[in-house]
């Protein structure tokens, strides 16, 4: 029997690492190694290996129908700062808002609905000055706070038994700024100061419309206020309507 010999490996042909050139002189190739085989692909010298199909019309033709790794699109990725662990990208924002709780903005006192309110000093018979509170009258009721900010009053004056109100004029020897009128009850007479001419029309104003259920027409006021006082006796009349029994 002969003893046949095992096939050896097909040889790589190789190419001469120089090329002569027409007149003499020889050009010192970048490499020796053969020509890659087609169909592998190798870029900055790392291959990219596996190959996607293509959609692009651009590549139709030899090699088309194959996508590489470059050409393969990617989601986008924000470089916003984001919560630990989460992810940033486009989708992940997404989510990351639909997990996070909504912000419930925090309750704050309010005021009650007052026909009109501002700063205002009083001073009852068994006072010896005037206090100072932020007022505000809400249908025959005076209330009285400590700041603007509270919504709970610290005391109240009722005006049911309303007799009249009477202008005061300050001792000319006390060279007192302060402007000032009196509130006449059946039972007591309290006594009010306020930082102008104005405020004290106001106040005078508003008061009377809520227990005499009528704008006045006496007191030196302007087209804006008596429209307000209008509105202020509308608001009252719908008040005591819903007040009587059916």
């Amino acid at each position: 029997l002969r003893q046949v010999p095992p096939p050896s490996e097909p040889s790589v042909q190789s190419l001469p690492c120089t090329e002569s050139l027409p007149g003499g002189g020889s050009l010192l190739r970048n490499s020796c190694r053969p020509p890659r085989p087609a169909g592998e692909t190798r870029e900055a010298g790392i291959s990219l290996g596996r190959a996607w199909p293509s959609t692009r019309p651009e590549l139709a033709g030899e090699g088309a129908g194959e996508l590489t790794e470059e050409e393969i699109p990617r989601e986008p990725v924000s470089l916003l700062p984001g919560p630990a662990g989460a992810p940033t990208g486009g989708r992940g924002q997404a989510m990351a808002s639909a997990l996070s709780p909504p912000r419930v903005p925090k309750h704050k006192g309010a005021l009650p609905s007052h026909y009109y309110e501002s700063f205002l000093e009083k001073k009852e018979p068994h006072d010896q000055d005037y206090k100072k509170f932020w007022a505000g009258l809400h249908g025959c009721t005076l209330y009285f706070y400590n700041s603007n900010r509270d919504s709970q009053h610290v005391e109240k004056l009722v005006l049911g038994a309303f007799v009249k109100l009477t202008d005061e004029v300050p001792r000319e020897s006390s060279g007192d700024p302060g402007i000032y009128f009196s509130l006449a009850l059946r039972n007591q007479e309290i006594k009010f100061k306020v930082e102008s001419l104005e405020s004290r029309e106001m106040w005078k104003g508003f008061i009377l419309t809520v227990v005499e259920l009528r704008v006045p027409s006496n007191l030196t006021l302007l087209p804006g206020h008596l429209y307000m006082m209008a509105e202020a006796l509308a608001k009252e009349e719908a008040r005591r309507a819903l007040e009587l029994p059916s």
